[in-house]
């Protein structure tokens, strides 16, 4: 996992991530309150612990690890810049997946807009279309890249509510959070989608 980049004009104003050294933050209501006041180390802190995850769950959404550091980075950057807004008294991590979900989302669908274009563009010179090959199921087994084949198939809704589960292990209220629904949605969601899962991977030859 490469380390945060930031813009040339604003590595004056926001800190590159770097573990603290010697500095201890008791829990994280400390840690933010810290970043809300313009610490730079406990900003650094947070990147550290959290890059990883928000970068592999922003993956699962934009499909390129390029594009989900680029994402993950453009929200610490935001949070940052906005730090002052940042509320002490709310879990920080659902805030901070939320934030990475509903940008990946973008980044998302601008992808699909320049691919289509990309797709005309090459149609006009080709007089043509452009087919793209579709994965062929036939001989996969049910190892951790056919769970992930399988998780693929779902809602983007339930893909992330469980993958917020089971690489996260978020609780139903944070993940309940991060897609703005009760926590008792949340539980249904997950049930569901295990459902689906499951579904999906008994009917796979």
């Amino acid at each position: 996992m490469r380390h945060l980049e930031l813009p040339d004009r604003m590595t004056s104003d926001v800190p590159v991530p770097a573990r603290a050294q010697g500095v201890v933050y008791p829990d994280e209501r400390t840690l933010i309150a810290r970043v809300r006041s313009g610490d730079a180390a406990a900003f650094a802190e947070v990147v550290t612990r959290y890059l990883d995850g928000a970068t592999r769950f922003a993956f699962h959404t934009v499909g390129s690890h390029d594009a989900a550091e680029d994402v993950v980075q453009a929200v610490f950057v935001q949070i940052w810049e906005r730090r002052e807004t940042l509320d002490v008294e709310r879990p920080f991590k659902p805030y901070l997946f939320r934030a990475v979900r509903n940008r990946a989302l973008d980044e998302q669908k601008a992808a699909a807009v320049r691919e289509r274009y990309r797709a005309h563009v090459r149609d006009d010179v080709d007089a043509g279309s452009a087919s793209g090959a579709t994965p062929n199921p036939e001989g996969t087994i049910l190892t951790v890249i056919a769970v992930q084949a399988a998780l693929c198939q779902l809602s983007e809704r339930r893909q992330a509510a469980l993958r917020l589960r089971l690489e996260e292990q978020m609780t139903y209220l944070e993940i309940a959070d991060v897609l703005e629904l009760s926590p008792e949605a949340a539980k249904r969601m997950l049930s569901r989608a295990v459902a689906e899962l499951r579904a999906i991977l008994e009917v796979s030859p």
